[in-house]
């Protein structure tokens, strides 16, 4: 479910990423926050392939460094996307708010000429097998 001020919107069809300007704070008038909540389950069968390809990118990077990029990534000794989400729940969510590009390019290759953008993501949570996503964007079109 993808809401924004108590609509829902069809989430393949109206929402999208700002793809000029992401994150960027200049949209202070147009701002509407939205939230996110998906089943864990059905999230990981999108994006797994592409945190678990970073994921194995940090292990290898992390060999020729003297000290790790991601330091929980090592200590937890480099977990599939997976166990780091059900097991390590914070460090996951964390991973994804820190490189949000993990779960925006999975989500959002399409383009559309009318509905929401969204231009930053503030918290990510999972709780329940719910994975909660909030940030702000905009409508346009």
């Amino acid at each position: 479910m993808f809401q924004v001020q108590n609509m829902v919107l069809n989430f393949d069809k109206q929402v999208t990423i700002r793809d000029l300007g992401y994150g960027q704070n200049d949209i202070l008038d147009l701002e509407k926050d939205f939230i996110w909540k998906q089943n864990i389950n059905e999230f990981l069968q999108i994006t797994t392939s592409t945190i678990d390809e970073f994921i194995l990118q940090c292990k290898i990077d992390d060999q020729d460094q003297s000290e790790p990029d991601i330091t929980f990534l090592k200590t937890l000794q480099y977990p599939d996307s997976q166990t780091l989400a059900y097991k390590n729940p914070r460090e996951f969510s964390e991973l994804i708010l820190d490189y949000d590009n993990l779960l925006l390019n999975p989500f959002f290759s399409k383009n559309i000429s009318q509905g929401y953008a969204i231009n930053r993501i503030n918290s990510i949570q999972i709780q329940n097998q719910e994975i909660q996503i909030k940030g702000f964007g905009y409508f346009f079109g």
